[in-house]
C-alpha cells in the first residue's frame, strides 16, 4: 500500500513539482524524524537488500538523511560480503545520488570488487557503480581498470549496455580520468551504432567524453565519437565536466 503505517504517504515523484514536494515534507517531518532514527538503530542489524533499499530509496525520494546515510553505510561495510552486485550497484548510486560520500565504504566496495566481487556484474550494475564513484570524485583507479578489463575482455558484455549505461560510463571514465585506451576505443565504437537510442542527458555525457578523448587524450579526430554528437546536441564542446543520470 502507498499508505505507510505512521500515516505517511510516498512522497510526491519530481513531476508534481519541488512546491508540493517541501510541503508534504513539512507536513511529514515529524514521523520521516522518527522513522529514520528507527532505522539507524536497527541497520546493524538489517540484512544487505534492506540496507540497499533504504538508501536507494531515499536517493529517489530526494530526502535529507545524513545521519541514515552514516548507519547505512558502517551496517554495509561490516557485512559487504553478503552484498549481491545488485545490492552494492545500488547503495554506491544511492549515495553519489544523494551526494553523501562514505570514504570507508567506497573504498570497501572498491576493494571488493577488485578482489572478485566484480565477475558478479552485469552492464548496469557496472556503469552505475562507476557512475558512482566518479560523480563523487573517488579515486579508485584499479576498480575502473578492472572494469574495463572485463568489458574489452567480453563483447556480450558490451552489447549489454543501454544506450545511458554507455554514455554515463563513458562520462565516468572521463570524469575519473583514467586512460584506458581499449575500453576507450571499445566504447567509441559502440556509441557510434547506427540507430542507438541516446537522450538528450546521454549526448551531453557523450559530449564529455567526446572532449577527454580530444583535449587530454589527444586521439586523432577519426578515433574520436565526436563531431556529430555536437551537432545532434547543439551544445558547445568542451561542455563542463558535469554528469546526467
Amino acid at each position: 500500500s502507498d499508505e505507510r503505517r505512521d500515516g505517511t504517504g510516498p512522497p510526491p515523484d519530481q513531476a508534481a513539482g519541488w512546491g508540493e514536494r517541501e510541503r508534504w515534507i513539512q507536513e511529514n517531518g515529524e514521523a520521516l524524524a522518527r522513522l529514520q532514527r528507527r532505522t539507524i538503530e536497527i541497520a546493524p542489524r538489517c540484512d544487505a537488500q534492506a540496507l540497499s533499499n533504504v538508501v536507494h530509496g531515499l536517493a529517489h525520494a530526494q530526502i535529507e538523511a545524513g545521519a541514515l546515510f552514516d548507519a547505512v553505510a558502517a551496517a554495509a561495510v561490516a557485512r559487504l560480503g553478503e552484498f549481491s552486485a545488485q545490492h552494492t550497484a545500488n547503495t554506491v548510486w544511492a549515495f553519489a545520488k544523494a551526494g553523501h560520500e562514505e570514504v570507508t565504504l567506497f573504498d570497501a566496495v572498491a576493494d571488493a570488487a577488485v578482489g572478485g566481487q566484480m565477475k558478479g556484474f552485469n552492464a548496469q550494475n557496472i556503469a552505475n557503480t562507476l557512475w558512482a564513484f566518479a560523480k563523487l570524485g573517488h579515486a579508485a583507479t584499479a576498480l575502473f581498470a578492472a572494469a574495463a578489463d572485463m568489458i574489452v575482455a567480453n563483447d556480450n558484455l558490451l552489447r549489454d549496455f543501454t544506450a545511458q549505461g554507455l554514455a554515463a560510463t563513458a562520462w565516468a571514465f572521463a570524469q575519473a580520468d583514467v586512460r584506458h585506451l581499449p575500453l576507450v576505443a571499445a566504447l567509441t565504437s559502440r556509441l557510434k551504432t547506427p540507430g542507438l537510442s541516446l537522450s538528450r542527458a546521454d549526448l551531453q555525457n557523450c559530449e564529455v567524453f567526446a572532449a577527454w578523448c580530444r583535449d587530454e587524450l589527444r586521439l586523432p579526430e577519426e578515433e574520436i565519437l565526436a563531431e556529430g554528437v555536437s551537432k545532434v546536441t547543439g551544445l558547445p564542446t568542451p561542455l563542463a565536466r558535469d554528469t546526467y543520470m
